[in-house]
C-alpha cells in the first residue's frame, strides 16, 4: 500500500480535522472551520468559510453533508452543490438541559453569554431521515430531518459520566426502534 499526496493550495498549513466522501467527491473540515471540497484527481476544487470558530467532524451521503462546529452547531448541505440546506437548533446553553419530561417544546431562552457544547461527532441514518449528533457535554441527540423546514429533536440522551469518543448504529436498527453503542472515558 502507498500513499499520494494531496494539492492543498492555499490551506497548506491547515490542520485538517475530519474526512467524508460521497459521489467520488472527499470533503475534509479544517480546524479552524474552512470546509474544502477535493476531486478525484486529488485537487482542491472549492472551500468554503463556515463562519464558526472551530470545525470538528463531517458525516456525508449521496445527498447531503453536515458539518459540527463548535458552540453547537451543525451545518447541512447539498453535498453535490454545497448550497445550505439548514443550520440546525443548537442543543440547550450548558447547564441548562434539565427539562420537564411532560413539556413537548421547551424554548429556553440564550443570550449572549450562553455557552454551548461543542458537536463532536455526526452520523446519518433511516435514509438520511435522522442524524445523530453528539456533544462535548456528553449529551447524543438523534434529529428528525424527514421535514427540514420543521426539523426537531427525536431523541436526546445524557447517559455518560465522561466524555463519549464513538457511536455506531448497530444493524438490528430499524426506523422504529434504533440499536446504537458508544464509547466513552466512563470510570
Amino acid at each position: 500500500m502507498s500513499s499520494r499526496t494531496v494539492d492543498l493550495a492555499e490551506m497548506r498549513d491547515k490542520n485538517f480535522v475530519s474526512v467524508a466522501c460521497a459521489k467520488g467527491t472527499v470533503f475534509t473540515l479544517t480546524e479552524d472551520g474552512i470546509l474544502c471540497v477535493f476531486t478525484a484527481e486529488r485537487t482542491m476544487d472549492k472551500w468554503m468559510e463556515l463562519h464558526v470558530n472551530n470545525g470538528y467532524t463531517l458525516c456525508a451521503t449521496n445527498n447531503l453533508l453536515a458539518c459540527g462546529c463548535s458552540d453547537g452547531i451543525i451545518r447541512c448541505f447539498d453535498s453535490e452543490s454545497l448550497e445550505h440546506i439548514i443550520t440546525l437548533p443548537r442543543p440547550p446553553p450548558l447547564g441548562e438541559a434539565n427539562i420537564s419530561p411532560d413539556k413537548h417544546r421547551v424554548v429556553i431562552p440564550t443570550n449572549s453569554t450562553s455557552n454551548f457544547a461543542d458537536t463532536v461527532s455526526l452520523q446519518f441514518f433511516d435514509n438520511n431521515n435522522r442524524l445523530f449528533s453528539m456533544y462535548s457535554d456528553r449529551t447524543v441527540f438523534i434529529w428528525d430531518l424527514r421535514r427540514l423546514e420543521g426539523v426537531s429533536v427525536h431523541r436526546s440522551f445524557l447517559n455518560h459520566s465522561g466524555a463519549i469518543n464513538d457511536l455506531k448504529i448497530l444493524p438490528t436498527s430499524t426506523v422504529e426502534l434504533t440499536h446504537f453503542v458508544t464509547g466513552s472515558t466512563d470510570k
